[in-house]
């Protein structure tokens, strides 16, 4: 009867100590994944689309993402600034989002503008303005982190005509809190507009018929493609 009741004993020892050890491996699983999943977070960060969507970037070189967020954001402050509407509230909306992510320097630029009767004068005239970016360049700097130079083309479409400028603006970035509204986590600093020049302009009716006759030449390149494509089989 004893020998049983120690046996027994025994038993449940050697159960426990299954237990323990099982639980313990289990905890030890847990909490190493769980510090792994915090260091590749620490490897994440977003970036704006094109479309101004956040989407998130993954890299084993942080420097890599970085440099990424840093031309993300240029290109977010440029949109923000010269993609307008010929609306108050738009503009008012447009100009206070790029101010955010920006220093004084947006603040200076954007009263020069309003001194000129800039926005009025889009305002009263229904002129919409347009912003495509041809390239951002980054140069060491010694001051912040980096410095850059944009080039890229805005364009002023009224009723009857659109008119095509040059540009090239250069700013200076450096790191700061990424908020909901700064997600890339960079102030632009020192920026000025080197260069905006009117290069040309298109009557809006030439423009469209332009625009038809390449919509119709695609057209019909796709359905001889098509109809090559039906003979062959």
């Amino acid at each position: 009867m004893s020998n049983d009741i120690i046996k027994s004993f025994m038993n449940i020892k050697i159960l426990l100590a299954i237990i323990t050890i099982v639980t313990t491996v289990t905890t030890i699983l847990i909490i190493k994944t769980t510090f792994d999943n915090a260091i590749e977070n620490r490897k994440s960060i977003f970036i704006l689309d094109k479309d101004n969507t956040l989407k998130l970037a993954l890299s084993q070189d942080v420097s890599v993402n970085r440099l990424a967020e840093a031309e993300a954001h240029v290109k977010r402050f440029h949109k923000l600034f010269f993609i307008l509407s010929p609306d108050a509230e738009f503009i008012k909306s447009n100009m206070s989002k790029a101010m955010e992510i920006s220093d004084k320097s947006t603040k200076h630029q954007y009263d020069l503008l309003v001194e000129k009767g800039y926005f009025t004068s889009m305002i009263a005239s229904g002129v919409s303005s347009e912003f495509l970016c041809d390239s951002v360049n980054f140069y060491h700097s010694q001051t912040h982190e980096v410095d850059v130079i944009l080039y890229g083309k805005t364009s002023l479409v009224h009723s009857d005509k659109v008119v095509f400028k040059t540009l090239k603006t250069s700013c200076s970035l450096r790191s700061s809190e990424r908020t909901v509204n700064n997600p890339n986590g960079f102030t632009l600093c020192n920026w000025q507009i080197l260069e905006n020049n009117v290069i040309g302009q298109v009557d809006r009716k030439d423009l469209s018929l332009h625009i038809e006759k390449i919509t119709n030449q695609d057209t019909t390149i796709q359905d001889t493609t098509v109809q090559d494509s039906t003979q062959t089989n």
